[in-house]
């Protein structure tokens, strides 16, 4: 059997095993979730992202926000905080 035979029936190359894809789609959103929140305010999906030792905000509109954890987006709590200041 040729790689590219194996890959189109999705099994491994080594153990002749089909590869369950299922395993890696749960396993791979059990993780993500650890690092995703949800805003309740805005309603929006963020998480903080180190990079080059600086701490950035990326949000994400088109994640679902289904068992998330709660936490306001930097960006929501700083809107509150200069509502109160003035």
């Amino acid at each position: 059997m040729t790689i590219l035979e194996s890959v189109a029936l999705g099994k491994d190359r080594e153990n002749n095993k089909v590869i369950s894809k299922s395993s890696y789609n749960t396993k791979e959103g059990k993780i993500t979730d650890k690092y995703l929140t949800v805003c309740p305010s805005c309603n929006v999906v963020w998480e903080k992202v180190h990079w080059r030792n600086k701490i950035l905000i990326e949000y994400y509109h088109e994640i679902p926000r289904y068992g998330k954890r709660k936490e306001i987006c930097p960006e929501c709590s700083e809107k509150a905080i200069s509502k109160t200041e003035y």
